[in-house]
């Protein structure tokens, strides 16, 4: 559907923006609470108040719950503008629909999904300087430690202190018996 053979009528035109412009600002609206969760766990990180990484856990973990049933909403969207436009989902963009639309609402269409894409590269940005930092911080411990112990970086302990198996054989060591 790159671009319909005939022009809408007026009165599909104006439910399509409609519909448009409601899916798309509970797009926006989840994406930037995103954001500003990804954005406050780098801050924890960054300023060292660890404190506050359990509250936004569970933050994250509500976002990714209203993610779930947001695809659902996306679906039950694309379904509407496929019948709107009397084409199948699988043709269904909102760059082909913005250029089912007369020019000012193509162009508003196109630019709000622009915004959504710039939205959601930035998150998917925040997430890998995120895991970079929990990775660097996770292996400056485990190196740490493996000095303290006198055990190889490649060995780790649980939760409870107990010495997990490495992954490659090491020298014996717990963290016990750290030099100190």
């Amino acid at each position: 559907m790159e671009r319909p053979p005939r022009t809408l009528p007026p009165e599909v035109e104006r439910r399509v923006v409609a519909l448009c412009d409601g899916h798309l600002t509970r797009e926006q609206t989840l994406l930037a609470d995103l954001l500003r969760s990804l954005r406050q766990v780098r801050t924890a990180f960054l300023q060292r108040t660890l404190s506050v990484l359990p509250a936004l856990q569970l933050q994250q973990k509500q976002l990714v719950q209203e993610a779930t049933e947001m695809a659902a909403v996306r679906d039950r969207f694309r379904t509407a503008l496929a019948d709107l436009l009397g084409v199948s989902e699988q043709e269904v963009t909102l760059r082909a629909v913005a250029l089912a639309l007369s020019p000012p609402a193509r162009d508003r269409l196109l630019q709000r999904r622009d915004h959504l894409a710039a939205m959601v590269r930035e998150a998917d940005q925040l997430c890998q300087h995120n895991a970079a930092l929990l990775g660097y911080a996770r292996g400056f411990f485990a190196c740490l430690f493996a000095g303290l112990t006198g055990a190889s970086p490649n060995e780790c302990y649980g939760r409870q202190g107990e010495r997990q198996s490495p992954l490659v054989p090491t020298r014996t060591g717990t963290l016990l018996e750290a030099r100190v």
